[in-house]
């Protein structure tokens, strides 16, 4: 029910030392929080790899959009496959299923960081 969008930006300074600016919401987010969420987000284990046919919408979507230079998008899909499971599609591929609690968990740290 509620997107979250967090920008990311870059600067350099004289020594070549890289400095991450990240908003969201046109606030400045702690960087250090923000890599801790990052980091909880690209460590969702995949827990099962048998995929069902699900005809139900995905309950949560993740986009990472990449930098100019790269280009495009990853697009992550959860979908509840059980009162234990989503079950995830990697830009548009049907992958395998994650716990709940992991993926709540992950939710409930996104929300935290924002408010």
């Amino acid at each position: 029910e509620k997107e979250y969008a967090f920008g990311i930006k870059t600067e350099k300074d004289e020594d070549d030392v890289t400095t991450y600016t990240i908003t969201y919401d046109g606030k400045v987010i702690d960087t250090e929080s923000f890599q801790s969420v990052y980091q909880e987000c690209i460590s969702l284990n995949c827990s099962e790899f048998t995929v069902d046919k699900l005809e139900t919408e995905p309950e949560y979507v993740i986009t990472f959009d990449f930098i100019d230079s790269i280009g495009g998008s990853n697009v992550i899909e959860f979908t509840k496959s059980s009162a234990t499971k989503y079950q995830f599609r990697a830009d548009g591929n049907d992958v395998g299923k994650i716990t709940s609690a992991s993926l709540n968990k992950l939710m409930k740290s996104v929300k935290e960081l924002v408010e």
